[in-house]
């Protein structure tokens, strides 16, 4: 309910928006679309907004500003949200999915996909693609091992990074080791502490960071050690309210 109204910008009729305090009138910047959302029904400013312009700081480079011309209302928060349309100049900001036939395919930019969804311009060529970006490495006999990782820990570290610091410490908990390594950085790009950033409550959590979860297998592993050991480590955190696939 806290987005809704950022998908039917120009909606008018029941005045809910007024009744929650929100500025009834979005205001447009370039690609993003924006306004006062007003206090959430449990009397706090949405968290989600909140997050959403860190998230477009952090990704986009864009700075945050007032929404409210209220005195009284929220500042420096505002919301953005892109939806895939627009033409090349948005959609390459997205490039593959799942699903989204109508920008795949031009056959599926019609009837009976509602006309707020249908692109004004025809194309010939897919804007969106379902075919996964891959990249083939040949293992060499001096490779060590394979680091297999969710998004979130790619978020704040690096390739190299990673790989230093499986490298440059003992086997036994490296995954947790890389796990809290992504965790700082991310503490640290909020300006908090890590000890801090394990204290956030249940469902907020989930703003500051995203799913991390670290496999690594060791491929050189001495096949003595190999029965009294297992494969490989494993270690997972997930903010919470958010479940696995």
């Amino acid at each position: 309910n806290m987005v809704k109204p950022c998908w039917r910008p120009s909606v008018e009729g029941d005045g809910s928006w007024r009744r929650g305090g929100g500025d009834p009138n979005g205001r447009v910047d370039g690609l993003w679309w924006y306004k006062d959302l007003g206090h959430h029904t449990n009397g706090e400013f949405s968290m989600a907004v909140v997050q959403a312009n860190g998230l477009m700081e952090d990704q986009s480079q864009l700075e945050s500003g007032p929404l409210s011309f209220l005195e009284s209302g929220p500042c420096g928060t505002f919301v953005g949200v892109y939806d895939g349309h627009g033409g090349p100049e948005t959609s390459r900001f997205v490039s593959r999915s799942i699903g989204d036939a109508y920008l795949k395919k031009s056959e599926f930019n019609r009837e009976p996909l509602l006309a707020k969804f249908r692109l004004n311009e025809p194309f010939s060529k897919p804007i969106l693609s379902p075919e996964p970006s891959m990249l083939v490495h040949k293992l060499d006999p001096s490779d060590q091992f394979l680091i297999f990782a969710s998004d979130g820990l790619w978020e704040h570290l690096s390739n190299q990074e990673a790989v230093d610091i499986v490298n440059g410490y003992p086997r036994n908990g490296i995954a947790r080791r890389l796990v809290k390594a992504a965790l700082r950085v991310a503490a640290k790009k909020r300006e908090m502490r890590y000890s801090d950033l394990k204290k956030i409550d249940r469902g907020v959590r989930r703003h500051f960071h995203d799913d991390i979860t670290v496999v690594i297998v060791f491929i050189d592993q001495p096949s003595s050690l190999r029965r009294s050991s297992s494969h490989g480590s494993i270690a997972s955190i997930r903010p919470p309210n958010v479940l696995p696939l």
